[in-house]
């Protein structure tokens, strides 16, 4: 019997016989308290394991929280940081989806697009429309949409120009899920500035700085992409080169800023001759090339071309001063004339230089026949190159004889070109090619070089008294070095300075006349004198003739030619005379072909005289003999 069940039994019952009476009452009581009693315990047990078991999911569910609290921290972290350099990549940053519902932008995008931020987490989708009116090229939203129906995980970029004035580059990546397609990034750079600055640089590659005109890069390109266009040669395009006469003399009399303000003022008066259509491009310098892509004819090229010659005509005022200049122009024609961009050029330079020739301020189309001669002077300039290398220039000297005693007491040194077959080519001939392949410091070189061995030579002979002059040209004059390659060579030969005389034009004197001073001085101080040649043919003035040291003033024979039955020619002659020996300086009459001139120089006191009817110019060896002989019979 269950003991509690006893205990009750023995405290509320005095009746002893109960238990025998009611036994299976009793023991049904106590085995109800013994279930009881099981059932208990099965229940605490439970009990214990269900605390035990529900601590652990709390102390679990504890450590999962903080768990799930940093990681939300850190999510917070994460997703701030992400927001940050979402807000300041420098570049705008919008999420679309599929229905072109703008579901996020960053601040970039709020800031500069208010317009299309303000759709950000709405139901209704961006309006493009009014997008489209914030573009200056809204055919690209066109584009860009059929580009995305046909490909719609494509990757996409392209630039977008705002009404604005403000340019962006985009680049858009699709936005995928399951490798399913819920939306598109897109993202936008404000290139503004730096389209402006790849303008600028590519501005400054293609034109001119001075002008503003395009270069020769841009013609060249433009000229190119012309002909790739017409590869059938469907198409006439005219070049015109075009060099302004006489530009280098301004530039060195008035200064640079003078001669810039003459190219400025140029540009303007060829850009309207022009038509609108045509491009007007500056090589460099002072040579300018027309383009004309449009249809014109051979007539409409003349009027243009004359327009141009007749508007660079009028005067420039510069500095206070009124400046005059012309032009020179060559015309090439594609594709009958060539079919490349610089052989185009080439050809209308070959024909501006023969304009140039007949005398300048004239225009010339480039012919076959043209390029004949060029290719002639090309070799021309290649055999005179050589000649100037492999010793076939030579000097012949003509006698200058004084007027009162017919004696010789100089000679001028003029350069001869004489072939290894004996052919002897005068100076007319070669002079002026020599100039313009810049070869003439070569020739002088040589000249002066022969020159100082011939006096040598004479001094050797007993013969010292000889002076002899040598033309010097611009070019050779502005060598810094010329006074110290002189002197050398005067002492290498132990030669004195007063043999020499110098001969230079009056062109010299227009260049920069203090640098022209210097190195006369320079050269005087060594006992180098100076003549000018052919003085009245250039730009005479007194006052060169009172500031440089000036010994010899020679009267150019075309003053000379018929002078004692023309007034004008004889009352020139005679003033020069008269200049000449008011100045004291020496005056040589040059070119003295008959008895009658050389009468009228000596009537008029001219000191000296060189000409053919005194003596033609000769070889170094019968010049030398001519010398023996006259030292002989005096």
């Amino acid at each position: 019997m269950h003991k509690l069940l006893l205990k009750q039994l023995q405290q509320y019952c005095k009746d002893a016989g109960l238990e025998t009476q009611q036994a299976a009452l009793l023991q049904a009581i106590s085995d109800s308290y013994d279930q009881h009693e099981l059932d208990r315990k099965v229940l605490d047990n439970a009990l214990v394991l269900t605390s035990k078991e529900l601590n652990e999911r709390t102390l679990l569910l504890r450590t999962q929280l903080r768990t799930l609290s940093d990681t939300q921290d850190q999510l917070q972290k994460s997703l701030t940081a992400l927001n940050a350099t979402f807000d300041t990549t420098g570049e705008i940053i919008l999420a679309l989806d599929n229905t072109g519902r703008l579901l996020k932008s960053n601040k970039m995008g709020k800031e500069l697009l208010p317009d299309i931020a303000k759709y950000e987490g709405k139901p209704q989708a961006i309006s493009w429309q009014n997008v489209r009116k914030m573009l200056l090229n809204p055919w690209h939203l066109s584009e860009m949409t059929d580009a995305l129906q046909k490909q719609p995980s494509a990757h996409i970029k392209g630039t977008l120009h705002f009404t604005n004035g403000r340019i962006f580059e985009y680049h858009s990546l699709p936005q995928l899920q399951n490798d399913t397609l819920i939306g598109r990034v897109w993202c936008l750079r404000d290139a503004t500035e730096e389209k402006k600055i790849e303008e600028f640089i590519h501005h400054q590659a293609y034109h001119d700085a001075l002008t503003g005109l395009p270069n020769r890069s841009f013609l060249l390109e433009k000229i190119e992409t012309i002909i790739k266009e017409h590869p059938h040669d469907d198409k006439k395009i005219a070049i015109i080169f075009l060099d302004l006469d006489n530009f280098k003399k301004v530039n060195d009399t008035e200064g640079h800023e003078a001669g810039d303000q003459l190219l400025r003022t140029a540009t303007k008066r060829m850009r309207n001759c022009v038509r609108e259509a045509d491009v007007l491009a500056r090589l460099g310098g002072d040579e300018f090339v027309i383009l004309i892509e449009s249809d014109i004819s051979q007539s409409g090229l003349m009027r243009m071309s004359a327009n141009i010659l007749e508007s660079l005509a009028k005067p420039f005022l510069l500095n206070n001063h009124n400046h005059f200049i012309s032009c020179s122009m060559g015309i090439s024609i594609y594709p009958r004339d060539d079919t490349a961009p610089d052989g185009l050029i080439g050809k209308a330079d070959m024909a501006m230089y023969r304009a140039k020739k007949m005398g300048k301020n004239n225009f010339q189309f480039y012919s076959e026949e043209l390029e004949r001669l060029a290719l002639h002077q090309l070799e021309f300039e290649h055999n005179l190159r050589y000649a100037i290398s492999n010793g076939q220039i030579e000097i012949y000297l003509q006698p200058e004889i004084q007027v009162s005693s017919g004696k010789i007491v100089a000679a001028e040194a003029l350069a001869r070109w004489i072939r290894p077959d004996g052919t002897l080519i005068p100076p007319v001939q070669f002079i002026g090619v020599a100039e313009q392949a810049n070869l003439i410091s070569g020739i002088g070189r040589i000249v002066f070089d022969k020159v100082c061995a011939e006096i040598t030579r004479w001094k050797q002979q007993g013969i010292n008294n000889i002076t002899v002059a040598i033309n010097l040209s611009a070019h050779e004059f502005k060598d810094a070095d010329l006074a110290d390659n002189i002197q050398n060579k005067l002492l290498e030969y132990d030669v004195r300075g007063d043999n020499i005389v110098l001969e230079i034009t009056e062109s010299l004197f227009m260049e920069d006349k203090e640098s022209v001073l210097l190195t006369m001085n320079q050269l005087r101080a060594i006992g180098i004198r100076f003549a000018i040649d052919d003085f009245g043919t250039g730009y005479s003035s007194f006052s060169y003739l009172q500031d440089l040291p000036i010994d010899y003033l020679k009267i150019d024979r075309s003053f000379l030619i018929d002078v004692t039955h023309n007034k004008k020619k004889y009352a020139i002659a005679r003033s020069i005379i008269d200049i000449g020996n008011h100045l004291d300086l020496q005056v040589i009459a040059e070119g003295i072909e008959d008895q009658e001139t050389l009468d009228f120089i000596i009537q008029n006191q001219c000191g000296m005289a060189q000409g053919y009817l005194m003596y033609r110019p000769m070889s170094r060896d019968d010049f030398l003999a001519l010398l023996l002989q006259k030292k002989a019979e005096s």
